[in-house]
């Protein structure tokens, strides 16, 4: 019997679903075990973008791991890979990002979770992009809520930009002008790079939450485009625990 786009939100475990978590890195804590499928890190060498693998990943920000763990709570069967595209000097942002989606695509992984982001529309950033979505990757990206703009890739229009909210239950989300989907945001519990549940505050906290759900529906739709994700969820106009207030 064929799953519909509303059981899948709510049966899916992100089983087989492989996710790529552009960020800061993410450290091997217990929450994670078994979870994570590589550590990977992009780097500037002499002015030459690479990325390459680490057997063991690290998170000199503290950023990455409790994105990761959130995506993980949600969707415990998918397989999270780490890219770390940033460290506590964001040196190069906009183009460590890129390299990473590139990678991303080219791996073939299903889903972009990028809770970073740059100001600057750069065109090589846009490209590689608009070449990850055309291959089928579904990216969700945080937007940033202090800059000028939401910022880059979040900006880009087919790619689910997430703004953050408070909401009683995780899985609740809405709809606003300036991004593509709210959600669940404010004092969410997640382990951090230490194993302790700590309290984090932000559309990059958002950002995960829209990406499980998006592993939820691709375990089920494998061709689901980020588009197609969207219009389906405004269609549910709050089916059962997933309330569109």
């Amino acid at each position: 019997m064929a799953v519909t786009f509303a059981e899948a939100l709510r049966q899916g475990t992100g089983r087989g679903v492989k996710i790529g978590i552009l960020d800061t890195g993410i450290v091997n804590i217990p929450s994670l075990e078994g979870s994570i499928g590589g550590h990977y890190q992009v780097v500037d060498r002499d002015c030459e973008i690479d990325v390459i693998e680490n057997e063991l990943g690290f998170d000199d920000v503290g950023h990455g791991t409790p994105c990761a763990d959130i995506i993980h709570r949600h969707v415990p069967d998918a397989k999270l890979y780490d890219v770390k595209v940033m460290d506590y000097r964001s040196e190069n942002s906009r183009y460590k990002i890129g390299a990473g989606i590139r990678y991303a695509t080219q791996q073939g992984w299903d889903l972009l979770n990028i809770c970073v982001g740059t100001q600057i529309d750069y065109f090589r950033l846009r490209e590689v992009t608009q070449d990850a979505l055309d291959k089928g990757l579904m990216i969700i990206s945080a937007i940033d809520c202090f800059g000028e703009s939401v910022g880059y890739p979040a900006g880009y229009d087919e790619v689910i930009s997430v703004d953050y909210d408070l909401f009683t239950n995780p899985t609740q989300y809405c709809f606003t002008e300036k991004a593509d989907i709210c959600a669940h945001g404010v004092y969410v519990e997640a382990y951090n790079v230490d194993g302790v549940i700590e309290a984090y505050t932000g559309s990059s906290f958002a950002c995960p939450h829209v990406t499980a759900l998006a592993a939820k529906v691709r375990e089920f739709f494998p061709a689901m485009t980020n588009r197609e994700f969207i219009t389906r969820l405004r269609e549910l106009d709050g089916v059962d625990q997933l309330v569109n207030r």
